[in-house]
């Protein structure tokens, strides 16, 4: 029979196992401040403090309401920590969890059978048995949502689940991405939705990595997210699209960035948990689901190719897509600029116009991506101490015009893209005007 005392026991030696927290350490037990006790206090990497209240059987009224009393009392005790409180039982009702979420409370509802399943493997460690083993269907047939992810992310995929109705942050670069971990072995993506009972999967391997190229950049060294994509350190945040869902169908997540939403279409079905644990053969029927629906999908074709070849069919892109990310990106900030900015496509160069002037544009080409600040002077630019190639052309006819370029060789650096759009900000708003050459008559909007 479970005792709450046991709960305990099992929290604190595998709090990233049950409360889905990495690196936590516990500071106390039985914790006393003011006239209160509590179960458990952690301390995560940052220092901030993590206040877990426990009751074993079903969430009383009594145990959702006075973990705010800890935390008002922590506070007041310790008012320069960042302070976070969550409560955790075997069961917690409908009503309880809205209760909660409405008061900003973190909850876990953990079965005693989770429990149950450590016990044994505690009583049995002197035998060797692996932690595969351990979680392979041939010994365990449930698995807590932590668990299921962690054994998704053994066998090769970049796998995450949400808590509630938050959003998800996914690991899609760093040494840590199965993408990167485990290229060989690397199977795709599964996000669970607990609440909603669903999941999205997709095995597109092609696919993923274009997701992750659009979101992320490799400077060489380290992985990062791009400027304006949400998320926290090498993870970006996602959402299940279940809006888009519901209106036309389509399956698929999203990311909402500082300059656009970003899709990854995929296969979303029902993974229901039964007493908060998953079934792992129900998991095997839903892997099978997503490769058969996934599998052979072409990857999406990226909207600035696709709006490109619309408007100039016989434009080259070789070059476009071999420096996709930094085009994309660069082309949706400065449409960001302003309402009236048009763009029109050549036959390997991008232009934007304000209404009366062409001020800027992109020219992919083989090792390197060329910027015509059009509407600016090498004076202009002087104060940004640019390290990358300055080309006076003043004395020059181009076609597209203009004092100077500036050829941007290492697309792939995420501090790069900064200094283009700079660039671009500063041409859309300087009042000059230079002279192009036979600009409008080679372009097509």
């Amino acid at each position: 029979m479970l005792s709450e005392k046991e709960m305990e026991d099992q929290i604190a030696s595998h709090p990233e196992r049950f409360l889905g927290e990495r690196q936590l350490s516990v500071v106390a037990r039985q914790f006393r401040i003011g006239g209160y006790i509590f179960d458990l206090l952690f301390e995560d990497r940052h220092g901030g403090k993590l206040i877990v209240e426990l009751q074993k059987g079903t969430l009383d009224r009594n145990h959702t309401y006075k973990i705010l009393d800890y935390y008002d009392e922590y506070r007041e005790n310790n008012p320069h920590e960042f302070i976070d409180v969550m409560v955790v039982a075997n069961q917690i009702t409908s009503e309880r969890k809205k209760r909660l979420h409405a008061l900003g409370v973190e909850f876990r509802e953990l079965p005693e059978q989770l429990f149950d399943q450590v016990r044994v493997k505690q009583q049995n460690e002197m035998k060797p048995v692996s932690e595969e083993s351990y979680l392979s269907p041939a010994t365990t047939t449930v698995l807590s949502p932590d668990d299921l992810v962690n054994k998704l992310i053994e066998i090769g995929y970049v796998a995450r689940q949400n808590r509630g109705s938050q959003s998800l942050f996914v690991n899609l670069g760093g040494p840590e991405s199965p993408i990167n971990n485990h290229v060989e072995n690397f199977k795709g993506l599964i996000l669970l939705n607990p609440k909603m009972d669903i999941a999205f999967g997709t095995c597109n391997i092609e696919k993923i990595l274009h997701f992750r190229d659009l979101l992320m950049v490799n400077n060489g060294k380290d992985w990062k997210r791009r400027a304006g994509v949400p998320g926290d350190g090498k993870r970006v945040t996602l959402d299940f699209d279940l809006e888009e869902k519901q209106t036309s169908g389509r399956n698929r997540i999203i990311c909402r960035t500082q300059n656009g939403e970003i899709y990854l279409d995929g296969h979303v079905g029902q993974l229901p948990l039964h007493d908060g644990l998953y079934k792992w053969e129900e998991v095997q029927q839903f892997q099978k689901q997503v490769t058969s629906t996934t599998q052979d999908v072409p990857a999406a074709r990226p909207e600035l190719v696709i709006a490109w070849e619309t408007a100039f069919p016989k434009a080259d892109l070789k070059f476009v897509n071999k420096h996709l990310s930094f085009c994309s990106d660069l082309r949706n900030r400065i449409l960001m600029l302003d309402n009236n900015i048009r763009e029109k496509f050549g036959i390997d160069h991008l232009a934007f116009f304000d209404g009366k002037r062409c001020f800027f544009a992109i020219h992919p080409q083989s090792s390197k991506v060329t910027l015509a600040p059009l509407t600016l002077e090498i004076s202009d630019v002087k104060d940004m101490e640019l390290t990358e190639q300055v080309r006076n052309i003043s004395a020059r006819k181009y076609k597209l015009g203009g004092l100077f370029r500036v050829d941007f060789s290492d697309t792939n650096n995420a501090d790069k893209i900064n200094v283009a759009f700079e660039l671009a900000k500063r041409a859309f708003y300087s009042e000059q005007a230079f002279e192009t050459w036979n600009l409008r008559s080679t372009l097509k909007s």
